[in-house]
């Protein structure tokens, strides 16, 4: 086998030979096809190898998705019930036990009652909050999981494979 010849400037690589432009046309005209049909093939098994690999990322993905947004909907609720409205409910809980009884002076008694309708109102604004809280979080799931993920990790063209060129050298041609 021989080695490849030294490189030389476009300029002098023996072209201005038309022989050798006509004995070049005809390899490529013999390896074009077999050239072309490598090309696709490469083509079609990177296509292949990027769609399973962004299907198997997009499987982790979606599942760390849905894991985020398990944990935050289990802080909601924590929060829900560890914080404000069961501290509410309890204060007026406590309110009630005491207006029932029945305190003799007028004045305490109307504040009593003025308190209780704020508590009840701030406890049904917090837990309308936070049944607002986890119904847009179930909604956001339901989009990010169905929607926008599966979109992300989908493969939307083919691969692309360019060659950048082609020499073709006749050793014969250069002398």
């Amino acid at each position: 086998m021989r080695s490849p010849l030294p490189y030389e400037l476009p300029v002098s690589d023996g072209t201005e030979n038309a022989g050798g432009v006509i004995a070049a046309r005809q390899i490529w005209e013999d390896i074009e096809p077999d050239l072309r049909q490598f090309v696709l093939d490469r083509a079609t098994a990177l296509t292949r190898a990027l769609r399973d690999r962004m299907k198997e990322t997009g499987k982790s993905a979606i599942e760390e998705e849905k894991d985020r947004f398990r944990l935050r909907l289990k802080e909601v609720e924590r929060a829900m019930s560890e914080n404000t409205v069961v501290k509410l409910q309890r204060e007026r809980d406590d309110l009630i036990a005491d207006m029932r009884q029945l305190s003799l002076i007028d004045i305490d008694r109307r504040a009593q009652e003025d308190r209780l309708r704020d508590l009840e109102a701030e406890l049904q604004r917090r837990s309308f909050h936070f049944k607002d809280l986890l119904d847009q979080l179930k909604a956001d799931q339901e989009r990010v999981v169905t929607n926008v993920l599966p979109m992300r990790y989908q493969l939307r063209q083919s691969a692309q494979v360019f060659p950048v060129a082609i020499e073709i050298r006749l050793p014969e041609a250069a002398k």
